[in-house]
């Protein structure tokens, strides 16, 4: 770690470049039922200087100790698109929750071992209707994402480089679909009723699947598993158009089902 170290005590321009940044853009609602607050609780996973940048303001500096937390201030009480940086991402293992930042624009892919990733929030009232995309790609060790009520996040989640991914909190979204990493460790999935692809391999301790409707399902994909994928067939089944499962019990005591699948 000496090289993190050094890099960035001195702001080196390998770990402390804006590509290997955590980056995030905040915003000010004009009434919300979470108040806005940028104060970010940041633990290092090794021992570095933690360096966050708030704005067109000189980066904060703190020597700072593995698995110790330290708190980053700011004496701005609104901001409107205002971009926040914690550099050196890939040694950043925990940081809080951020639903009250109200981001946008954002890039979480170079924070390789953030476990917990919060963003939204069930509070009643809550909603963020800034942030429209998710940028997340190989991130190992997540293992929580709570992006709820985030009304305008839409697009499609990707979470094939999330193998450890346990679960996965998206009520109140836009998102129009969801792939979880094949043999992942996903125990939990609650999804919006904008839906229309989700793909499921071998997901064997997945118990806890919800979507709060089925009306938007085009795509299926279920191999195996601990969930039961007839009952999301038999749910979708007026508007599936793909549809892959293996590992299904075909027995029935009607042919309903299969006729109207034949339909299709």
């Amino acid at each position: 770690n000496q090289e993190i170290y050094i890099g960035t005590k001195y702001f080196g321009a390998n770990q402390c470049a804006d590509s290997r940044a955590i980056s995030f853009r905040c915003n000010t609602p004009q009434s919300a039922a979470v108040r806005p607050n940028y104060t970010l609780r940041i633990t290092p996973y090794s021992d570095m200087y933690l360096c966050v940048a708030y704005g067109n303001a000189s980066p904060q500096s703190v020597r700072a100790k593995a698995g110790q937390e330290y708190t980053f201030t700011t004496t701005l009480t609104t901001m409107d698109d205002t971009q926040i940086l914690v550099y050196c991402a890939e040694s950043i293992q925990a940081i809080n929750d951020l639903s009250a930042c109200y981001i946008r624009a954002n890039d979480f892919s170079a924070a390789k071992r953030l476990k917990t990733l919060i963003i939204g929030s069930n509070v009643t009232g809550y909603s963020n209707p800034f942030i429209t995309t998710l940028s997340i790609k190989d991130n190992t060790l997540l293992e929580t994402l709570d992006i709820r009520n985030c009304t305008n996040l839409t697009g499609e989640l990707n979470f094939s480089g999330c193998p450890n991914l346990i679960t996965l909190l998206a009520e109140g979204t836009s998102i129009t679909g969801v792939t979880f990493a094949p043999y992942g460790k996903v125990e939990t999935a609650h999804l919006p009723a904008t839906l229309n692809s989700l793909s499921l391999n071998n997901l064997n301790s997945l118990t806890d699947l919800t979507l709060a409707g089925y009306n938007s399902l085009i795509a299926l994909v279920c191999e195996y598993g601990s969930y039961d994928p007839l009952q999301i067939l038999t749910s979708a089944i007026r508007t599936l158009q793909i549809v892959r499962i293996l590992g299904i019990d075909w027995t029935f005591n009607t042919t309903n089902l299969l006729n109207s699948v034949y339909a299709k």
